[in-house]
């Protein structure tokens, strides 16, 4: 497995990154306030940009999911995304 991007270090960010681990991946972790293991990244864009991964897992808060899924498209990411529930806050 390659690499993947999680979005968010909260339970929902945490449980991706461990299931993904656990898979083989390699995981980095877009987040101002992550202190673990993993590579950190203070925004999406320096994480796609350093990390480069083959997919992003989108886990921050609700409100937030647009502006994650904009800058991918900004950027023209063509990997996969997984956007935690609810996709959109409205």
């Amino acid at each position: 497995m390659s690499r993947v991007l999680i979005v968010g270090a909260g339970v929902a960010g945490r449980r991706h990154a461990e299931v993904f681990r656990g898979e083989g991946a390699e995981v980095g972790v877009v987040s101002r306030r992550y202190d673990g293991p993993l590579d950190r990244f203070g925004d999406l864009s320096q994480g796609l940009g350093s990390f480069e991964p083959a997919g992003v897992v989108i886990a921050n808060e609700t409100n937030l999911h647009i502006e994650s899924v904009r800058v991918l498209a900004e950027v023209g990411f063509d990997g996969w995304v997984l956007v935690e529930k609810p996709v959109f806050h409205r």
